[in-house]
């Protein structure tokens, strides 16, 4: 349980009940969030349609790990 707490950095020091199905989101999360966020800043690639690609690319990738399928 301790190795799943460290995630949840609102945790520290403290026990959280799920109220209203407000939740704590992980780090992991924040950071695939935030990363996302600063790929849709700045167009890395060399045109618009491999931008849209790259993000096609992240979203099948969490598909995929969660097991959720893009039909």
């Amino acid at each position: 349980m301790e190795s799943i707490r460290r995630y949840f950095l609102g945790l520290e020091g403290k026990v959280f009940l799920d109220v209203a199905c407000i939740s704590l989101v992980p780090t992991q999360f924040k950071e695939a969030i935030q990363h996302f966020l600063d790929m849709t800043l700045d167009c890395k690639e060399r045109d618009a349609s491999l931008h849209h690609i790259a993000m096609d690319q992240m979203r099948n990738k969490a598909y995929s790990l969660t097991r959720c399928r893009v039909k």
